[in-house]
């Protein structure tokens, strides 16, 4: 059989046929008198074939000894099968998106400007996915705990500090939010998990009874990786935004399309309700048609200057390729 027409048979491989009488037929068909003559080594080459196509249209999805389902990258073996995990995503009663966003800030305010990824996404390749370690990950810290303490705690070797201030729709309380974080110079990939599991997270409140501090939480870097996993691009987490292939806080797929992107960054989503800590692209948005509905609010509520103030809404794209995710609902447990 000549290789012309061996490859020809090869391209009219239908997989719903039965193979060997498929190659068989169409070599029939088209080979010549002398080919016909070497029908032994015919055979050989269609059992090859055989072989070749079951490999090709091996199982790439199959099951581990935990019954998780397993992903081959490119058909590899060992150390590159990845399991598929799951991702959840809860509102936690937050609203906004259908007439404004649900952050309100002051025309001009930056936010969070510390994530090493911030407008910077495409560098990174590949993530750790971490199992999740409910008290290990994510600590509370309790009333009375010195903020010096915690620092000491961390062993922080550069400190950098961010914040950022959102507003009640009366214009006059607000919220600061603020992180110490591990800055230290290293690869992307390190810094971005130095920002997101070494730091601590507190607030800073101020309203018409008085002003307030609190420290909220501090983190850790987890101890039980899952795996490297690959991630998506940029593009193509814009891509889904577009396409309303996002997880948000309210009603923000009615402006997905027209949306204003104001930054994208990596970040990892790390509340204790998800089973694996993974990342996914954060994008902060806004709209021209929350204008109208956001001045309504803050008048109602007796802010003078609305103009002052614009919403924003961040949404959020699972960064893993969609063959290693399954969507499930998030399980969140009332203490």
């Amino acid at each position: 059989m000549s290789k012309d027409i061996y490859q020809k048979a090869m391209n009219h491989i239908a997989f719903s046929e039965d193979l060997d009488q498929k190659i068989l037929r169409y070599v029939k068909n088209t080979e010549n008198k002398k080919a016909r003559r070497r029908k032994k080594w015919m055979a050989s080459a269609v059992a090859a074939a055989a072989c070749l196509v079951c490999l090709l249209a091996g199982i790439l999805f199959f099951t581990g000894k935990d019954g998780a389902e397993i992903v081959q990258p490119g058909g590899g073996q060992g150390e590159n099968q990845l399991p598929v995990i799951t991702f959840s995503f809860a509102a936690e009663g937050a609203g906004g998106g259908e007439d404004f966003g649900f952050l309100v800030i002051k025309k001009g305010d930056s936010l969070k400007q510390g994530n090493p990824t911030l407008n910077n996404v495409d560098e990174i390749k590949q993530l750790p996915v971490f199992k999740q370690e409910k008290g290990k990950i994510c600590a509370a810290i309790e009333d009375g705990v010195a903020l010096k303490d915690i620092k000491k705690q961390m062993e922080f070797s550069q400190e950098k500090k961010e914040s950022e201030t959102f507003y009640s729709f009366d214009g006059k309380s607000g919220e600061t939010y603020w992180n110490y974080f591990e800055g230290k110079e290293a690869s992307l990939a390190e810094e971005l998990l130095n920002y997101e599991f070494k730091r601590i997270e507190g607030v800073d409140r101020t309203s018409e009874e008085g002003n307030d501090s609190s420290l909220l939480n501090y983190y850790r870097i987890p101890g039980e990786k899952v795996g490297d996993y690959p991630i998506i691009t940029g593009k193509e987490a814009e891509e889904k935004l577009r396409q309303g292939k996002f997880f948000a806080f309210g009603g923000e797929e009615t402006v997905a399309k027209t949306a204003e992107i104001l930054s994208v960054e990596i970040t990892y989503m790390k509340d204790e309700y998800q089973t694996y800590i993974q990342p996914v692209y954060k994008f902060v948005i806004t709209d021209k048609s929350w204008e109208k509905g956001l001045k309504t609010v803050m008048k109602e509520n007796g802010c003078r200057n609305p103009g002052e103030f614009t919403s924003v809404s961040e949404v959020y794209v699972p960064a893993l390729p969609d063959q290693y995710l399954k969507i499930t609902e998030p399980e969140l447990h009332m203490n």
